[in-house]
């Protein structure tokens, strides 16, 4: 495409956010995913779909951790950087307070604390390991280039070692062995599963492991 058609199609593009239905404990029978039968009895959640430019699109689930605070996660292949519901790693993408719901009366990092407890308790559990990137939209703004058009709270206190300082502190993450892609590592969250089951797909053993 020549630079000069595709900068007036930018010019003209809307970005925008698609949000699919809100699935409660009342839709459960029609969820197939044994994780998201467990999730739902406690916190909805809805998938959803941004796309920045008509090139380019991102999608997720989104879980309402109550008070207007929102978690994108998902099951993950932290080697192909694809979504994978056998992989036994479920990756925090996105941990945030939206705009026009949130409260100001919850801690979003207790919230994502209390979510996980809940994880913990799911029947026959294969969640291994459970990561995330403590990246702040003021010092890699590139990174959210994706999620900018999400309605969420700013804040300019948020930096990155604030964010890892934070997740420490309330979640006791610790940078793991592991290489993200990116230039960094992954975090990983102590996650113990009341109820676990042997997971052979789950190959990444260095998640595990201090840096």
């Amino acid at each position: 495409m020549c630079p000069g058609l595709r900068e007036n199609i930018l010019k003209k593009w809307d970005p925008f956010y698609l949000k699919g239905a809100t699935i409660t404990s009342h839709d459960i029978g029609q969820i197939k995913c044994p994780m998201k039968q467990h999730i739902v009895a406690q916190y909805n959640f809805r998938n959803i779909k941004t796309t920045p430019t008509p090139w380019r699109y991102f999608v997720a689930t989104e879980y309402s951790l109550n008070f207007g605070i929102r978690l994108m996660a998902c099951n993950y292949n932290p080697t192909s950087h694809y979504e994978d519901d056998d992989s036994g790693v479920f990756h925090l993408l996105f941990l945030f307070r939206e705009e026009l719901e949130f409260t100001g009366n919850a801690n979003p990092f207790r919230e994502l604390k209390k979510f996980l407890k809940h994880l913990e308790k799911q029947p026959k559990s294969k969640i291994k390991a459970v990561i995330l990137r403590p990246v702040s939209p003021i010092d890699t703004p590139n990174e959210y280039e994706d999620l900018q058009v999400l309605n969420f709270k700013k804040s300019k206190r948020a930096t990155t070692e604030k964010l890892k300082l934070a997740y420490t502190k309330v979640l006791g993450a610790f940078e793991s062995k592991m290489q993200d892609g990116l230039g960094g590592r992954y975090w990983s969250v102590p996650f113990t599963a009341k109820d676990p089951v042997q997971n052979t797909d789950f190959r990444w053993p260095e998640l595990l492991q201090k840096a």
